[in-house]
Order: C-alpha cells, then sequence, then structure tokens
C-alpha cells in the first residue's frame, strides 16, 4: 500500500452520517494511476473508475482530457467521487442522464464482524468454487416470503388462483407431467412449481419436447425418465431439486409442441404460468438448451474474477456485474438478455434467481 492507503480508517469512515458529507481524499487521479503499479488499494481505485465509465457509459476514461485536474475521494458508502469530471465524461453524463457506477464495497464476512447489520446477506462475498452457495439462494428466498407477503407473496397467490387447467408442471420426483392446478370440488389443490427461462437456440434433436405422440406416455410414473434432455433442463431438474421444490414448468416439456390448441392456450397465459411460479431460474450463461446453467452442479461453467484487496484488516472488492450491468453493457450481456421471449419471463416473474457465469442474483 501506498503512504495515502495506509492512513485510511474505512471503519471510521463508514460510520460516518451522510450528510454533511465528509469524504477520504486519495489524491488526483494520474498520481493514483502511477501508485496502482506497486498499491493494491490505487489498482482497485483505478479499476473501479475506468470499469465503472466503461460499463455504464462505454467511456474510455484514460483517454479522457484535464485528468490531471481530476481528484479522487471515498465517501461513507466507499463511492469513488472524481470531481470535476473531465468533459468528455461529463458530457457522457450529461448526454446519457446514467450515473456512473464507481463503488467498491466491505465483504460480507467482515461487516458481520463489525456489527454491520445483515452484511452476510447484502454485502458481497467470496465466490468460491463452482457450485452456488445452496444455503444463501434459500436465505434470499426465505427473506423475500417472510417479509414481502403484502408485494410479492400477494402477486404469486393472486395468480395462483387463475391458473387455468391446461397448465401442466414436471413432478421431478415421479418424473412425469401432472396438473399445476386441480379444481376439484372435494380436493381442490395448487401445486408450487418453478419455472425455467432459458434460450433454446439450435439444440439439434428435439426428441425431448412434448409432442401428441408421446403426451399419454409422459402423463404415466416414470415417463419422463428416460427422456435425454438437453443439458440446461437436466440442470434445471437438479437446481429444482437442490432448492426443496417439487414441480417445474418448462415450455418444451409442459407445451405440447405440435398441437396449436394447448399452444395456443398456454402462450396466452404465459403472464399466468410466470407469475404463479414461487420463483423462476434464469439459465442466462449459456447461449442455447445444450449449455449447462452456470454454478448449478460441480464442473459447471464460471468466470469468476474478483478483485479483492485487505487494507487495514478490512477487505474490499469490486462489486461483481449486477443485473442492470448484464443488460446495458453489450461486452457482458448474455444472449438471454437479447430475446423477446425471455424478456417477458424475466418481467412477468415475481422471483427470479439469474445464474450468471459470475454469481447468482436474486431479483424480487
Amino acid at each position: 500500500l501506498c503512504t495515502v492507503c495506509r492512513r485510511l480508517d474505512l471503519w471510521e469512515l463508514l460510520r460516518r452520517p451522510a450528510y454533511p458529507p465528509e469524504y477520504a481524499i486519495l489524491g488526483f487521479y494520474p498520481e493514483i494511476r502511477e501508485k496502482a503499479a506497486y498499491c493494491r488499494f490505487c489498482r482497485l481505485v483505478v479499476t473501479t473508475i475506468t470499469t465503472g465509465w466503461k460499463s455504464t457509459m462505454e467511456l474510455d476514461w484514460d483517454a479522457c482530457s484535464n485528468l490531471e485536474e481530476t481528484e479522487c475521494a471515498l465517501d461513507h458508502k466507499l463511492w469513488v467521487m472524481t470531481q470535476p469530471l473531465p468533459p468528455e465524461a461529463l458530457k457522457a453524463k450529461i448526454d446519457s442522464g446514467i450515473i456512473e457506477k464507481c463503488s467498491l464495497d466491505v465483504l460480507g464476512e467482515d461487516g458481520v464482524s463489525k456489527g454491520m447489520h445483515d452484511s452476510e446477506i447484502f454485502h458481497p462475498r467470496l465466490v468460491e468454487g463452482d457450485v452456488a452457495n445452496e444455503y444463501m439462494l434459500k436465505r434470499w428466498m426465505d427473506i423475500c416470503v417472510d417479509y414481502h407477503g403484502d408485494t410479492c407473496g400477494a402477486e404469486i397467490k393472486n395468480n395462483t388462483l387463475r391458473i387455468p387447467k391446461c397448465v401442466r408442471v414436471i413432478d421431478i420426483e415421479a418424473m412425469r407431467l401432472v396438473p399445476a392446478a386441480s379444481r376439484s370440488l372435494f380436493s381442490p389443490k395448487i401445486r408450487q412449481y418453478v419455472a425455467l427461462s432459458y434460450v433454446w437456440g439450435a439444440v439439434g434433436s428435439k426428441d425431448y419436447e412434448t409432442t401428441q405422440a408421446n403426451y399419454q406416455q409422459r402423463l404415466r410414473r416414470g415417463g419422463l425418465s428416460d427422456v435425454n434432455f438437453p443439458r440446461t433442463i437436466l440442470d434445471a431438474i437438479e437446481t429444482t431439486r437442490r432448492l426443496g421444490a417439487r414441480y417445474l414448468w418448462i415450455d418444451a416439456v409442459c407445451i405440447i409442441q405440435d398441437s396449436d390448441d394447448d399452444k395456443k392456450d398456454q402462450i396466452g397465459n404465459m403472464n399466468i404460468v410466470y407469475g404463479a411460479a414461487h420463483f423462476t431460474i434464469v439459465a442466462a450463461g449459456s447461449d442455447d438448451a445444450r449449455g449447462p446453467i452456470p454454478r448449478s452442479h460441480k464442473g459447471s461453467p464460471h468466470t469468476v474474477q474478483q478483485n479483492v484487496v485487505e487494507i487495514n484488516g478490512v477487505r474490499v472488492a469490486l462489486p461483481l456485474p449486477t443485473l442492470w450491468d448484464l443488460e446495458w453493457t453489450p461486452s457482458l450481456a448474455p444472449k438471454w438478455f437479447e430475446r423477446g421471449w425471455t424478456y417477458q419471463e424475466r418481467h412477468l416473474s415475481v422471483r427470479i434467481f439469474v445464474f450468471t457465469t459470475h454469481q447468482v442474483l436474486f431479483q424480487c
């Protein structure tokens, strides 16, 4: 660390009130960039500035003019402030109406040790291994179920009561198709299910799809056991099982693909199908159904590049890409964000787990 960074007290900075604003001065940008050659924290600051402007506005920060006049500082939330902005950055900000995202964050484990409320859940963690943290995914879900009953819970319940008889789901224990809802007068039943959102792509053979020829077979127990499902669907079934659910809706399997009547009935109710799902699994890391769902099983693909620096006993990290970053940054956006069907599925779902090669994100 350089002399300036060694003197930083991040805990004291984090405890400061939002108003009146106080800042930890880091120095002028060219000096920080020069010190980045040997100071890990300066390197982190330079990285968050350059990637922040690049990801939000496609601006090459280091190519801007008058950088020798730009001073950098940290605020009480560890946002890296830069003033005055170079002319090119100021113009990009005005033209886009977007706020640049140049931030750092304390790792959740360190926040817990210092008494930061809920930092284990809402602050970044070290992403380790190739399988998502099952406990954390369930914890996020529990928070929504416990605290969002009047919003998320009410919306799902309202859609659940509207599920038409034509909607069917996969019973992943019995490996068969079953109705999502039974309207029997004596024993009405509504099954809590998970939905899958993915990119079909060019998958070659489509023997895994449900057709009029194999539909009756798939209603029987074990009727789906011998189906040669593509990797995305296999991973979705396993993820559903790991997260404690039994029923799963997948368009290619739950809609009779060569029946115009069935397709018309079900496609016309996509708002209810996704809106009634307990949550939706989003396979955002693969370009077609043959690809694995990232971080869903051992050996699944992941490209985590976390920049973490310890400064005076506190570990600070660059945030990994958010949903906003993935959607609006062309260099990051997976194909899932470019499809009209998946756009619909995202916005119709009340809760989503987005599996990317970087991490798993939860939104409700």
